[in-house]
């Protein structure tokens, strides 16, 4: 069964584009914003997260720029590009289309269980290959590396249940 985390293939690329659209962040600020703006719905994994917007950079939807962050450490800005942008607009398109979609599916309960069970299937396996890991380059692991300390930080301030004061 799939977790309440799970995104649609495609999904992540256009939470990345929109994220972006307000300002240019790094790639642990893109992921927090993400988890935030979706009251802690949505988590997305390190192993999704920066292939991704390795792909994305590719694509010249989005440009990067290695600069110091707000902790002096050195870390991976990215911003829309004019392509990204118009690609964002498709995105959105693309998005109000299937949420319909799914929409009309789960207000026809009636029909056969069987096709119902079906189509659940084949977009379980598409959740599931948006998480398929690949090779990582040397650049990725820097961008993990920052990610990481980024995380450990976060948890060393934040309070744990069952620590005294």
């Amino acid at each position: 069964m799939s977790k309440p985390s799970d995104l649609l293939q495609g999904t992540l690329d256009l939470l990345i584009l929109r994220t972006l659209a307000l300002e240019p962040m790094h790639g642990w600020a893109i992921a927090r914003r993400i988890q935030q703006a979706s009251k802690d719905v949505l988590q997305v994994t390190q192993g999704a997260l920066y292939p991704a917007l390795h792909r994305l950079e590719q694509q010249g939807w989005l440009r990067a720029e290695w600069k110091q962050s707000e902790t002096g450490r050195e870390a991976k800005f990215y911003a829309l590009t004019r392509a990204g942008r118009a690609q964002l607009e498709r995105e959105l398109a693309q998005w109000e289309r299937l949420s319909s979609a799914v929409g009309w599916v789960l207000s026809t309960a009636e029909e056969s269980t069987m096709h119902s069970e079906r189509w659940l299937d084949i977009l379980r396996l598409r959740l599931r290959s948006l998480f398929r890991r690949g090779v990582v380059e040397q650049e990725l692991d820097r961008e993990l590396r920052f990610h990481l300390d980024k995380e450990t930080e976060a948890n060393q301030t934040r309070p744990h249940a069952g620590r005294g004061p």
